[in-house]
């Protein structure tokens, strides 16, 4: 095993012997500020870099006099780029590997980089900072302690079924979303999550950094009266069912919905957290936070179905 703490602050060359070292190493989200001193350090000291987005790559090296080669690795090319990145690294040459923005890894093709140099025990080292994912959480305003990052949601008509799947989780939801799609996606937590409060965090760390809280509805109201918000990357954060940031902690009374319809939506839901696991009155009353609907109205909806069914 390669003995990697002395290179750990950014002496990157690889002087023993053996394969070279993989950095992981985060760059900024917006602010070219948001950098640390040892990434910029061992972007300077490597052999080569792997970038997701060449482009976006030479303007941080040009701000930073960063000199070392590039190579592009990114979705579209990466079963091609696999192999070359591996032989420099089996050649004991260090490698460093960027994402577009923020910490490689999370929801993009450097996943597939590293877990090919762990299986050929390549040492792996973390050059740690900007991540989308935790800076829109840390001002969210919404539960921290337990949270689920659950990437990119599905299109089309698989949305549906993945948020029911979310629906188990008593616990806050990140989701990324590119900006053609936000609309469709809060309609889609309406009709299955229920108006559950949100925050959505854009363009952080830029000049047009925008948090906005609210349902999905009031969300949904706020974008088509602010069509140029609709731009930049998005950074959905779904607070557990029944929490309200209005109130001390958390877990005050939401009121019900006026119509206080029973959906095939809801039910479908308690049949998904029954079959976890959950007794049906804790079940009624999960989803019926989520859904603003009154707890004893959903427990004989259910029960009635059941019996129907």
């Amino acid at each position: 095993m390669t003995d990697t703490s002395s290179r750990a602050g950014g002496e990157a060359r690889s002087d023993q012997g053996g394969t070279g070292i993989l950095f992981i190493v985060a760059t900024p989200i917006g602010n070219l500020e948001d950098i640390s001193s040892r990434a910029v350090a061992v972007l300077r000291e490597v052999d080569l870099v792997a970038a997701e987005d060449t482009r976006k790559a030479a303007i941080l090296f040009s701000r930073y006099d960063i000199a070392t080669p590039t190579r592009s690795f990114h979705d579209h090319n990466k079963e091609e780029m696999l192999p070359r990145l591996m032989t420099h690294l089996d050649q004991g040459q260090d490698l460093a590997l960027i994402s577009e923005a923020g910490t490689p890894g999370i929801s993009d093709p450097g996943f597939y980089l590293v877990r090919a140099a762990r299986r050929r025990g390549v040492p792996v080292m973390a050059v740690p900072g900007p991540s989308a994912v935790v800076a829109a959480l840390s001002i969210s305003g919404l539960p921290t302690d337990r949270f689920c990052f659950l990437g990119f949601p599905p299109r089309g008509s698989e949305i549906e079924p993945f948020l029911r799947e979310a629906a188990l989780l008593d616990i806050s939801i990140i989701l990324y979303q590119a900006p053609g799609r936000v609309l469709k996606t809060l309609s889609a937590i309406s009709r299955v999550l229920g108006e559950r409060e949100i925050s959505i965090s854009r363009e952080m760390t830029k000049i047009y950094e925008e948090t906005v809280t609210g349902t999905p509805s009031s969300l949904a109201d706020h974008y088509r009266r602010n069509p140029g918000s609709l731009r930049g990357e998005f950074t959905l954060i779904i607070a557990p069912p029944g929490y309200s940031i209005e109130e001390e902690d958390g877990k005050g009374q939401i009121s019900p919905n006026d119509e206080h319809e029973i959906t095939d939506v809801a039910i479908d839901q308690m049949t998904l957290l029954v079959e976890a696991g959950h007794r049906v009155a804790d079940a009624a009353k999960i989803v019926a936070r989520g859904h603003r609907l009154p707890r004893s109205d959903l427990y004989r909806a259910y029960l009635r179905q059941r019996v129907d069914g």
